[in-house]
């Protein structure tokens, strides 16, 4: 398949609007993942299964396992950010453990920009929804 080399990948931005900053400070100074794997999580989720599908060097039972394995990243997401603010999961999205988070937790309320779940809070909304972070470790 591939050769196992060493790549290094720099980026640097700065944000300059206040949803980026929110969102890049959450990453850097958050406690509910490293910050590596937060980005990771989230670029192997969104933009692997479009680059393994583009790769010639990955048989169709590989690439469809990766797009498997980043829709359910997707769609565990999804319904952890409707849980955390307190929305019902529109009717044509599938739920993963929602049930059995409300069972856990009682019924999600609605947080005001004020009122964001404590890190305490997010690890075990995070440990609900069961991301398996190691899912695209053997590749």
């Amino acid at each position: 398949m591939f050769e196992k080399t060493r790549s290094n990948f720099r980026w640097r931005y700065q944000p300059r609007n206040e949803i980026d900053i929110l969102m890049l400070d959450y990453i850097s100074t958050s406690d509910v993942m490293s910050t590596t794997t937060m980005i990771l999580l989230a670029l192997r989720a969104f933009w692997l299964p479009l680059a393994a599908a583009q790769s010639p060097d990955l048989d169709k039972a590989t690439r469809e396992r990766i797009a498997m394995e980043a829709c359910s990243s997707l769609l565990i997401q999804l319904n952890q950010i409707y849980a955390v603010v307190g929305l019902e999961l529109p009717n044509y999205m599938p739920s993963f453990h929602q049930k059995e988070f409300i069972q856990a937790n009682g019924q999600p309320k609605t947080n005001s920009t004020q009122n964001y779940p404590s890190v305490e809070e997010q690890k075990e909304q995070i440990g609900q929804f069961n991301y398996d972070t190691d899912s695209f470790s053997s590749w």
